[in-house]
């Protein structure tokens, strides 16, 4: 039943951990990233290879990105969640009303590692997602008074929020022992929200956030709703919008025409 327990304990850490470090990690890259795509017009023959009519292909990241953005996550949630079963340290899951999994002592519930997971895997990536959220916000407004305003880089940082908000929000709330727990620490008044959001039902809440993943992608990214590789429709309506401002352009795309 140790060895269970542990097993448990590991999963549930890597589970939680490796989902807000992904949501941080695609924040950051969106952040690091230009606000809207550089689209270059192309030949003929790409044309026919992407099976497009327009002269604008899907935006193409670089062969490191892919790998990067798959792998450092993993990483990072495997390393924080190992010493729950080299060092033997469980934590309770509660899934179903009056059933916990892995009983332990408030010593070790509220311990440094249980507390370094909290603050390394929940805390800071929802620091580092909520400020980059509001610097990606107030950078899309500079964007869309300068020129171009939707994009599909808009459209997936705006489908990053949808995702990450409702999850941080979520993860609090199963979080809220250990948050009660520092704050008496501190001598602070509690959230008082335990009674209400039990364990059981934060639990529920976060298994039923698995729907909003594809709820998000579909409703917002037509690319992946119609499981198309063509371009994105707005990037198709900016590349005309700036086509007809350019005179050079106008001229050249007439030329082709004829």
């Amino acid at each position: 039943m140790v060895i269970t327990c542990e097993i448990v304990s590991l999963a549930d850490h890597f589970l939680m951990t490796i989902l807000m470090y992904y949501l941080a990690s695609l924040s950051l890259y969106l952040f690091c990233r230009k606000a809207n795509p550089s689209i270059p017009t192309t030949s003929d023959m790409t044309l026919r290879l992407y099976g497009l009519t327009s002269g604008i292909v899907p935006v193409r990241e670089r062969r490191w990105v892919s790998p990067l953005l798959l792998l450092l996550p993993l990483l990072l949630a495997t390393l924080l969640s190992l010493p729950s079963y080299l060092l033997h340290k469980s934590h309770p899951i509660t899934v179903v009303p009056g059933v916990t999994l892995c009983n332990v002592p408030d010593s070790i519930q509220f311990d440094i590692y249980q507390s370094s997971v909290n603050i390394l895997g929940f805390y800071l990536p929802a620091i580092i997602i909520f400020f980059l959220v509001i610097c990606l916000s107030v950078r899309r407004c500079f964007s869309c008074s300068a020129d171009k305003c939707v994009s599909s880089f808009c459209k997936e940082e705006m489908a990053l929020s949808f995702l990450t908000l409702p999850y941080i929000l979520a993860y609090q709330a199963m979080y809220l022992p250990h948050l009660d727990h520092y704050l008496a620490m501190l001598d602070l008044p509690l959230t008082g929200l335990q009674e209400p959001l039990t364990p059981e039902i934060a639990r529920g809440v976060e298994m039923a956030m698995g729907l909003l993943l594809p709820a998000v992608v579909y409703s917002t990214l037509p690319a992946y709703a119609k499981f198309s590789s063509s371009p994105d429709d707005s990037d198709v309506k900016n590349e005309v919008h700036r086509t007809s401002r350019t005179p050079s352009r106008r001229i050249s795309v007439a030329s082709e025409a004829v």
